[in-house]
């Protein structure tokens, strides 16, 4: 098990599967005093748009959600945003090719940076590809 007090994530996929669980592993690794940073790029990256952060074409997360067995993006993000030391970022490069603007995105985006910029906060931390 690693020493790190930091953990990366990068979230490619969009599925709203994998950005839920994307999530609850920042969750985790946040309740455990790990500071957590997240840069949402191509597909992911649409989760972080007003309107579009919830949206599902599955029968079975839509169940799963009305049942209480899983939470709505929204509501993941914001139980891990209370902990204070999960960053969201949205990558400037996949906002640029997929036409996003900032006024587009959610509230709890705390910067758009490019992949250069989120690739320096690595440096002694671990990292999740997603």
């Amino acid at each position: 098990m690693s020493d790190s007090r930091s953990l990366c994530i990068v979230l490619h996929a969009g599925e709203y599967d994998r950005v839920s669980h994307a999530l609850s592993i920042a969750g985790v690794a946040a309740a455990m005093g790990k500071e957590v940073h997240l840069l949402f790029t191509y597909w992911a990256l649409k989760r972080l748009v007003r309107g579009e952060t919830d949206k599902t074409d599955s029968q079975f997360i839509e169940e799963a959600v009305a049942k209480g067995y899983m939470k709505t993006i929204t509501e993941a993000i914001t139980t891990i945003k209370k902990f204070g030391t999960v960053h969201i970022y949205a990558c400037s490069g996949s906002m640029a090719l997929m036409n996003i603007s900032q006024d587009e995105l959610i509230n709890e985006v705390d910067r758009i940076m490019g992949l250069p910029t989120f690739i320096s906060l690595w440096e002694g931390s671990d990292v999740i590809f997603i």
